[in-house]
């Protein structure tokens, strides 16, 4: 049997020259603005708050695209095809969501970090709490599950170019452990080094170079592994999927059809009107927060000013969905092409499932089809992927740990550079945690993905309806947070236990009602809580919108209160402009796609892109 992890050997010296030049790179970098970001935690964690729209979105995107991301894609197309992908196109009603509605708000308030809104939209005990809580929860649990799902992807790049088994150990530093861990730890150490120099610095700067590395390699891959013998251009490429993938034809159809409960796409249409209709602004997701959160907002807070705040998001949510997406679906087509069975491309012994199996043909595919030298770019893009968002996700928890639970209960009174100091320590402390958990709780990207999703779902509403609804309590907020996390593991323990509690439901469906369940019980948990505990003081009411100015009728009284009624923003055309935002970024998603893979007509897309555009640059003007 000849496996396809063998042809490693056709990574010639130009390909190690590029990858070496680049971890260069990113060392040169932090040494260049250590001195600026030790200043204090504003330039370590904000940037100064001086980024540029461009720089500040490049960075969201680049932080995005993680190794594991184009591998969790070739997944989902594997199990469910194209239309697969509404599981996280469906996000861009969230992402779109911040740009209008969020952006400026979060420029506005001048924290530091997300967490830092609970004292100040909160007030008394509730809000200390829910902010030291959150600090813990997503700087510490959360960032750790999704730094250890992006190191349990970069192991598979690894052990596939390599042509290692996943259960190849080593010792390293008098420990044991996965040859493929070992090497993202010794890539990882080269992201710990610039990032706990140069901070926010760094990481915008190397992010630029990053996405535009990423970005090349994953169009040079596209290319040359579509236009291959084996996979014979996109005609080849329709004709493959069509005879090849499980799914037949449909795994190329860009929507499920209308129809029966699970139609021949494989996606259940129940499935994808929950994702669409739910998911978005009920679970919490790394990049697509409802309401916007996370490094999102780092990125929004360090921006110049609110109108870098709102085209950076913009720009990220543009460029995340409608730029890079499609060079990633036409691997993994093609990867059911080229090999069928992926029995052909990994040893027995290494006892992959279908799923992941099915996910790794994307790295396989950088040997057996690009020439020498763009075989090293691909490699090094990667390698800068993985970095682009481990270096993002280091800064943003540390910022967490640090300015909301380190500094604001436990060392309230040390000078700046002292807590730079302690933040270099946190972000080590995480890459450790992180990588026990890839070695030895994680099986797969999909599988970690949909846990983050089901942990949070139901909170998500209390996240937006904060700024607009003067009811909403830190109380409310702790108890959806607390109420999904429960909730989820014990719909997901009566599902497995009594599946006849659901219905009888399985696959897509029974994902759909675990959703459905936790949000609808999650959301009347909190709702119970914000009515049964005491209303925020009018003193901290005030403090929030003078800072904010959140618009919308609900907030008119406080504004009457503080004499500011004649200029309490109104949401006038915002709506408007998210349903505009929304059907620009699918359509030029769609209209792409529909070029290389749809068998109708492009033009109703190009249309819908060209007038939603000329709109929406109208309401943008300077």
């Amino acid at each position: 049997m000849v496996y396809i992890i063998a042809s490693v050997k056709a990574l010639v010296a130009a390909d190690w020259a590029v990858v070496g030049l680049y971890l260069c790179f990113t060392l040169a970098v932090g040494f260049f603005w250590r001195r600026r970001a030790g200043k204090d935690l504003g330039e370590f964690f904000l940037s100064g708050r001086s980024l540029p729209w461009w720089l500040a979105g490049t960075s969201m995107v680049a932080t995005t695209f993680g190794s594991d991301t184009p591998l969790l894609v070739a997944g989902i197309i594997g199990q469910r095809g194209i239309a697969g992908n509404w599981w996280w196109w469906s996000f861009v009603l969230s992402n779109v969501l911040t740009v209008f509605f969020f952006s400026k708000l979060w420029r506005r308030t001048g924290i530091t970090t997300d967490v830092e809104l609970s004292e100040l939209r909160y007030g008394g005990s509730g809000g200390r709490w829910l902010r030291g809580v959150r600090a813990v929860y997503f700087g510490g649990l959360i960032n750790t599950i999704v730094l250890g799902m992006i190191m349990l992807g970069g192991q598979g790049i690894v052990s596939t170019l390599l042509g290692v088994a996943p259960d190849t150990r080593i010792g390293l530093l008098g420990l044991s452990m996965p040859l493929s861990l070992a090497v993202i730890l010794v890539l990882v150490s080269f992201v710990a080094l610039y990032s706990t120099l140069a901070g926010l610095w760094g990481v915008v700067s190397t992010d630029l170079v990053q996405f535009a590395m990423a970005t090349l390699g994953c169009l040079a891959l596209a290319y040359y592994t579509v236009s291959s013998p084996e996979v014979g251009g996109l005609i080849g490429l329709r004709q493959g999927v069509a005879t090849h993938h499980p799914l037949g034809p449909s795994a190329l159809d860009l929507f499920p059809s209308i129809g029966n409960a699970k139609d021949a796409t494989g996606v259940s249409i129940f499935w994808f009107v929950t994702m669409m209709a739910a998911q978005w602004w009920a679970s919490w997701y790394p990049g697509s927060e409802p309401g916007g959160g996370g490094y999102i907002v780092q990125r929004v807070l360090a921006s110049k000013d609110e109108r870098a705040a709102q085209l950076s998001t913009l720009w990220f949510t543009v460029a995340h969905y409608a730029v890079r997406p499609w060079p990633w679906i036409l691997v993994a087509l093609a990867g059911f092409v080229a090999w069928p069975d992926t029995s052909s491309l990994f040893p027995a012994s290494w006892q992959l499932d279908a799923g992941r199996a099915r996910e790794l043909t994307f790295v396989a595919a950088i040997p057996r089809f690009l020439p020498a030298g763009l075989a090293g770019l691909m490699v090094a893009s990667l390698i800068a992927a993985l970095m682009s968002t481990v270096d993002t996700h280091m800064n943003w928890g540390a910022s967490y740990i640090v300015n909301d639970f380190y500094r604001r209960f436990l060392r309230p009174d040390r000078d700046e550079r002292h807590y730079v100091r302690v933040s270099r320590v946190v972000i080590i402390v995480t890459i450790v945690c992180s990588a026990l958990l890839a070695s030895l709780f994680l099986d797969n990207i999909k599988g970690a993905n949909e846990l983050i999703v089901s942990v949070g779902a139901g909170a998500g509403l209390v996240y937006i309806l904060r700024w607009f609804w003067p009811r909403i309590s830190a109380w409310s907020e702790i108890a959806s947070m607390i109420g999904a996390l429960v909730i989820s593991q014990l719909v997901g323990w009566a599902a497995r236990a009594h599946p006849e509690w659901m219905g009888g439901a399985s696959g897509d469906d029974l994902v759909a009602i675990k959703l459905l369940l936790t949000i609808a019980l999650t959301t009347l948990v909190w709702l119970v809580v914000t009515f049964i505990t005491p209303r925020e003081q009018p003193e901290t009411l005030e403090r929030f919108y003078r800072t904010v100015r959140p618009p919308g009728p609900l907030w008119r009284a406080v504004a009457e209160k503080l004499g500011m009624a004649a200029d309490h923003p109104r949401l006038g055309l915002t709506p408007l402009d998210w349903v505009a935002g929304c059907l620009m970024v699918w359509a030029y998603l769609l209209f792409v796609g529909q070029l290389l893979v749809g068998m109708g007509s492009a033009l109703p897309y190009a249309a819908v892109a060209g007038v939603t555009t000329f709109y929406l640059a109208w309401r943008l003007r300077a």
